[in-house]
């Protein structure tokens, strides 16, 4: 499998010794099926093998629709949970698949067992998740400071004018890099 990033490969690279190990669990998930909800304890990593995962967030605690937050796709990662006050692992979105989809999933507890037997694979899995995370932080990042910049920009008419809605969209552009 051809493979541009260098992080990538490296994971791959032990994909083998990753399926075969007892400690991962293969899970097939069927288009539109959440692998998690919002709320739910968790605490797997799961690594996407095949096509892609919806990543939402509710927009109400109805539950009733939900915002699209991104789209992970083969051999991207998934360990988005925070700590409640419990200790208890609380998944912040939900994971859907949008086709018939495959991960790989490890519980917490089965990583320290796969750390002691497997300490060079777990280093280049821990490698490929901290660049992978920085890159959603980074692309987070950008998308709040835009959001931001936007906002103050609005803020800052005094009055709406056809100029200033012109003013607001040239802006708008500069911040977003859009023409």
């Amino acid at each position: 499998e051809f493979v541009e990033d260098q992080d990538t490969f490296n994971l791959l690279k032990n994909i083998d010794v990753i399926e075969k190990d007892k400690l991962f669990e293969k899970i097939s998930i069927k288009k539109w099926e959440l692998l998690f909800d919002e709320w739910d304890i968790d605490k797997k990593l799961y690594l996407i093998k095949k096509w892609n995962i919806s990543i939402e967030k509710y927009k109400t605690h109805l539950k009733d629709s939900t915002k699209q937050l991104s789209v992970l796709s083969k051999w991207n990662f998934l360990w988005e949970s925070s700590i409640d006050e419990n200790n208890s692992w609380v998944k912040e979105v939900l994971a859907k698949a949008l086709t018939n989809t495959e991960v790989i999933a490890i519980s917490w507890e089965d990583i320290k067992e796969f750390v002691k037997k497997s300490p060079e694979i777990w280093y280049e899995m821990l490698q490929f998740i901290i660049i992978e995370t920085n890159k959603r932080l980074l692309e987070s990042n950008k998308i709040l400071t835009s959001s931001w910049e936007i906002e103050n920009t609005i803020n800052s008419l005094n009055k709406i004018t056809q100029r200033s809605i012109f003013w607001v969209i040239d802006k708008i552009q500069d911040i977003s890099g859009v023409d």
